[in-house]
């Protein structure tokens, strides 16, 4: 194939980094939305883990009083579940 058409590795290259230039230029366009994006997903991913452990762990949210005490009835620190549940 060289021989008749010359030698195309060095094309075949020199396109591969054009296509490469102009999909960077168009995902750079969208830059913004897709980090606006990313931070909602990983939100999304804090929420969904804190309610799988609740669950998991049986944990329930506190009760907010006017009192000026803090009341804990069989607390558990929440590193500690996780680090004896592996």
């Amino acid at each position: 194939m060289d021989a008749h058409i010359g030698d195309l590795h060095s094309t075949i290259v020199d396109r591969e980094l054009e296509i490469i230039q102009e999909l960077l230029e168009e995902v750079l366009k969208c830059d913004e939305s897709i980090a606006a994006a990313c931070d909602v997903c990983a939100e999304l991913d804090c929420f969904l883990s804190f309610s799988e452990a609740s669950r998991i762990y049986n944990f329930q949210r506190p009760e907010m009083t006017e009192q000026n005490i803090v009341e804990i009835v069989q607390g558990r620190f929440v590193v500690i579940c996780f680090f004896f549940s592996f």
